[in-house]
Order: C-alpha cells, then sequence, then structure tokens
C-alpha cells in the first residue's frame, strides 16, 4: 500500500488537467492578406466562410450575442461619425474598441471564462489594427468597406450558428 504524497509534494498534473481549453479555432493572422482583393473588392470569403469560422470561434469561446452586438453597435456609430469627421478625429474612437475588449476581457468571472474571451480580444484587436495603420483613405476605407461588412456578417452568422446564445 502506497501513502498519499505530502502536502506541496503532490504528482505533477498531466498535461492539460485544469487547464483552459484551447480555443477551437485561432484568430491569429487570419487578415494577413487585409480586406481587400487585387481588384479593391471586399475578399468574398470575409464575409461568407471566414464570417463563419469567426462567429463559431466567438460562439464556442462563450462570447455573448449581446456583447458581440454591443461591440457591432459601437462599430455602427463610428461609421455614422466618419461621414461628417475627419478620420484623425475618429481614430481615438476606433482604438478605445481595443481598450472596450481587454475591459470586457478582464471582466471575466474565472480564468477558463477569461482565457475563452481571449477569442474575441484577438479578432477585435486584428480589426482595429487593420483599419488603424496607414493613410486615412485606406484607413476610412478599410473601416468602411471592410472592418463594417465583415462585422456584420460575423453577427448574422453567430446568430444563425447559436440563435439562444
Amino acid at each position: 500500500m502506497t501513502n498519499p504524497p505530502r502536502r506541496g509534494f503532490e504528482q505533477p498534473r498531466p498535461q492539460g488537467a485544469n487547464q483552459p481549453p484551447t480555443p477551437p479555432w485561432s484568430l491569429e493572422g487570419y487578415l494577413r492578406g487585409g480586406y481587400f482583393d487585387p481588384k479593391g473588392n471586399i475578399k468574398s470569403e470575409l464575409i461568407s466562410q471566414m464570417a463563419d469560422r469567426v462567429a463559431r470561434a466567438l460562439g464556442e469561446a462563450e462570447v455573448t450575442s449581446n456583447q458581440l452586438k454591443r461591440f457591432f453597435s459601437q462599430i455602427r456609430a463610428i461609421e455614422r461619425q466618419m461621414e461628417r469627421t475627419p478620420f484623425d478625429q475618429v481614430r481615438p474612437d476606433i482604438l478605445r474598441l481595443k481598450a472596450m475588449v481587454a475591459n470586457y476581457v478582464g471582466k471575466g468571472r474565472n480564468p477558463r471564462e477569461r482565457d475563452n474571451r481571449e477569442v474575441f480580444k484577438r479578432f477585435i484587436d486584428q480589426n482595429v489594427d487593420l483599419v488603424t495603420i496607414g493613410d486615412e483613405e485606406g484607413c476610412r476605407r478599410g473601416f468602411t468597406r471592410g472592418l463594417v461588412p465583415h462585422f456584420e456578417c460575423v453577427v448574422a452568422f453567430y446568430k444563425y450558428r447559436f440563435p439562444t446564445k
């Protein structure tokens, strides 16, 4: 008969035990090629397959539809503001989305919930980076013709995939 390990000398936990699950799909680098094809049109996969994959990743990471819609409402408000305001005055509002999503992640009730929310943070961070770096016209176009339709499709696929969340 073996004695149980003494306190402080426990057996090492098997790899993965009590570890948060790995997100179902990594969002790292999914916008590496930007929003637009060589002809200047939004890439079709960003409003179809990729939007569906992002929606699935967010739903499986237990991001709520309310949070997703809250951020999309902010995007729409910035879009309206952009119609009448120089981009340099709107850029801080776009960048503030990164702080808002960091706050959302930080408010997770436990490490697992915070780790799951990191998927949403990566999604927001990558999109914000893409539309705030570069010249004014490129950023404005990236926001209105890239980010807005892409995010809109993510919300739509999310509601289709997770109707009760």
